[in-house]
């Protein structure tokens, strides 16, 4: 993923979502604050839109709602070859992927100490929709 964007939910224009983690925190709030232009700094659904739906990328669209990783994890979304699908996986502070529920599980019990305040729900392995023409 190299471009992250949100469609505003009043004039339907894509703004570009400068930072990986507003993104998250703005996905993960989608549903009880839908995106819109102004909530972006000098934001306004009167200037023409920051980006637009064509055929120079492959577009992805998250499902709302999806958590926030916990501190000093990454989640990261990859496409497969031939861009039909992608997976989803988490790296752990220590550098570890993680890439199912069962994963997070045997992580979270061989570390109660300093991830013991942690759930399974804290994590998503939902993958974006990956938009055809």
């Amino acid at each position: 993923v190299d471009i992250w964007s949100a469609q505003c939910s009043e004039c339907f224009k894509w703004r570009v979502i400068p930072e990986k983690g507003d993104y998250e925190e703005m996905r993960c709030n989608l549903v009880e604050h839908p995106f819109a232009c102004n909530r972006l700094p000098e934001g306004s659904c009167d200037v023409p839109p920051d980006i637009e739906i064509n055929n120079e990328r492959v577009w992805m669209i998250d499902k709302p709602g999806i958590p926030t990783p916990p501190r000093g994890f990454e989640r990261n979304v990859f496409l497969r070859k031939g861009c039909a699908r992608c997976d989803c996986n988490y790296t752990t502070p220590c550098g570890k992927n993680l890439r199912a529920n069962a994963d997070v599980a045997a992580f979270l019990k061989t570390n109660p100490e300093e991830y013991g305040h942690l759930k399974g729900e804290d994590f998503s392995f939902s993958v974006p929709k990956i938009l055809l023409e």
